[in-house]
C-alpha cells in the first residue's frame, strides 16, 4: 500500500506504526512469597513426612491443571521396595502439537528434599518460579506456537547411607522421565515424526535448581578453584563486584547456545534491579556420544548437580539455573539442612526470585513463539520526513507478537 498521509502544513510523509510490548508479562510476589510459605515450608521426603510429600505433590498437580494444562502424573519405581515417585508433567499444547513441525521445550524443577530439611530455597524457589510461569503463560491470552511442558520432578535429591534410601543417584525422578515418560509421549502424540527415535526436535529444558538467594555483602559468594580456572571473565566480574553473591548463574553446554543467549538477553530486558546481574558460564563441550556418568562428572564436576544430568546424559539440551546454591551467603550453612526454612523469604531474596521469574517467562514466550493479546501497548507514530514522533500510551487490546512492528502507511488523511 503507497498512499501518503497529507498533513494540515501541505507536506507528505511516511507513517509507520509501531505496537510495542512493554510488559505483558508480570508476575505475582505476593503469591509467590504465599506459596513459599505455606506449602514449600516442610521436609518433602518420602521417609520423614511421606504425607507432607505426596500433599505437595497434588498441590503442583491440581494448580498446574486449574491453569488449564493438561497434567498428568508419571509414577515410577525407586530403589526401595513399596515407594514410588511421582514426576509431575502440566502441558501447554503449541500450535504445532503432534506435528513433525512442533520443536518443544520445557521447565523444570524438583520438588522433593532431604530428610529434615524445609527446602524453602532448596527447591521450594524453583518450583514457585515454575508453578506462576506456567500461570502467566497461559492466562495473557497467550498461546505458543511449540509445545510447552511444565515439569515437577521427584527424587532428585539423593542418599548415599543410611536406611530406607530410595534414590542411590542424583536425579532419579528425572532419569526415569527422559527414559520412560517422554518416549511413550512422544510415540503417543508425535506419529507423523519418521526419525528412527520417534522424537521431535526438543529444544531444550531449563532445570530451576536453588534460585532465591542473593546476597549483596560484600565477599559473599564463594568460587571453587575449577570455576576460577574454568572462567576467568566470569570471576574477573564478580572480583569487580567485590565478590558479592550478586548474580544469578546460567549454565549450559556448546549444544544450549541458543538458550543461553535467550535467557542473557531476556535477563538485560527485565526492568529489574541493577544491583542483580547474571553471569553466563559456557563449559567445553565433551567429543563424544553418548554421554556417560563418569563423562559428566570428571569434566564439569559441580556444573553435573541436578535434573540436567538426566537430559545431558540422553543426548538432550539442558540448561541449569541456579543462585549457586552453597557457594553465597546463607545457604553456605543452611543448603540441605534445617535452617533453609521461610527465614530466607526476604523481600531482597524475593525481588532476586521474581526477577530470575520474569527472565524465565519472557525467554519460554520468546522461543515457544507465543503471540499474546496485550493489555498494555504503546503506539509509536513516526513521521519520517519531518522528524516527528507521536507516543500513544496504554492502547489496548492489540493482537501482536510479544515485540511487533507493524508498517501501516502512507497513509491519506
Amino acid at each position: 500500500m503507497a498512499t501518503l498521509i497529507r498533513l494540515l502544513a501541505g507536506c507528505y510523509c511516511i507513517f509507520i506504526l509501531e505496537l510495542q510490548h512493554r510488559s505483558c508479562f508480570e508476575v505475582n510476589k505476593t503469591w509467590m512469597r504465599e506459596t513459599l510459605t505455606t506449602r514449600f515450608f516442610s521436609p518433602r521426603h518420602h521417609a520423614h513426612d511421606p504425607a507432607v510429600k505426596n500433599e505437595t505433590m497434588m498441590f503442583i498437580h491440581d494448580y498446574l491443571q486449574s491453569q488449564g494444562l493438561d497434567t498428568r502424573i508419571h509414577s515410577f519405581d525407586t530403589d526401595l521396595a513399596g515407594v514410588k515417585g511421582h514426576n509431575v508433567i502440566g502441558i501447554l499444547k503449541g500450535r504445532q502439537f503432534g506435528t513433525v513441525h512442533d520443536f518443544p521445550l520445557a521447565i523444570g524443577a524438583h520438588y522433593d528434599t532431604m530428610r529434615t530439611s524445609p527446602g524453602v530455597n532448596d527447591n521450594g524457589s524453583g518450583v514457585t518460579a515454575m508453578l506462576e510461569a506456567a500461570k502467566v503463560l497461559t492466562h495473557t491470552g497467550c498461546r505458543p506456537n511449540y509445545t510447552l511442558f511444565f515439569i515437577a520432578s521427584d527424587f532428585e535429591e539423593w542418599e548415599s547411607h543410611g536406611k530406607d534410601i530410595a534414590c542411590s543417584k542424583i536425579a532419579c525422578g528425572s532419569r526415569e522421565l527422559v527414559k520412560t515418560w517422554f518416549p511413550k509421549f512422544w510415540k503417543d502424540n508425535y506419529p507423523a515424526n519418521t526419525a528412527a527415535d520417534n522424537l521431535p526436535p526438543f529444544q531444550g529444558i531449563i532445570i530451576l535448581d536453588v534460585v532465591m538467594n542473593v546476597d549483596l555483602t560484600e565477599k559473599s559468594q564463594n568460587v571453587p578453584t575449577e570455576f576460577e580456572q574454568a572462567f576467568p571473565d566470569v570471576m574477573k566480574n564478580i572480583i569487580s563486584r567485590d565478590g558479592r553473591g550478586d548474580f544469578l548463574a546460567v549454565i549450559g553446554r556448546p549444544e544450549e547456545r541458543d538458550m543461553l543467549d535467550h535467557l542473557q538477553t531476556e535477563w538485560n530486558n527485565v526492568a529489574g534491579n541493577p544491583q542483580y546481574h547474571i553471569e553466563r558460564f559456557n563449559l567445553p563441550p565433551i567429543d563424544k556420544t553418548p554421554l556417560t556418568e563418569k563423562d559428566v562428572w570428571s569434566h564439569y564436576k559441580n556444573f553435573g548437580r541436578s535434573d540436567h544430568i538426566s537430559f545431558w546424559l540422553s543426548n538432550l539440551p539442558a540448561v541449569l539455573i541456579t543462585d549457586t546454591a552453597n557457594f553465597r551467603g546463607a545457604m553456605k550453612s543452611c543448603y540441605h539442612t534445617t535452617c533453609d526454612g521461610i527465614a530466607l523469604v526476604t523481600d531482597d531474596n524475593l525481588e532476586f526470585l521474581a526477577q530470575t521469574t520474569k527472565t524465565i517467562i519472557n525467554t519460554m514466550g520468546k522461543m515457544s513463539g507465543i503471540s499474546c493479546l496485550l493489555s498494555s501497548t504503546s503506539l509509536n507514530f513516526t513521521f519520517a520526513n519531518i522528524g516527528v514522533d507521536w507516543t500513544i500510551s496504554g492502547f489496548a487490546p492489540a493482537l501482536v507478537a510479544l515485540t511487533t512492528s507493524i508498517s501501516i502507511g502512507p497513509l491519506l488523511l
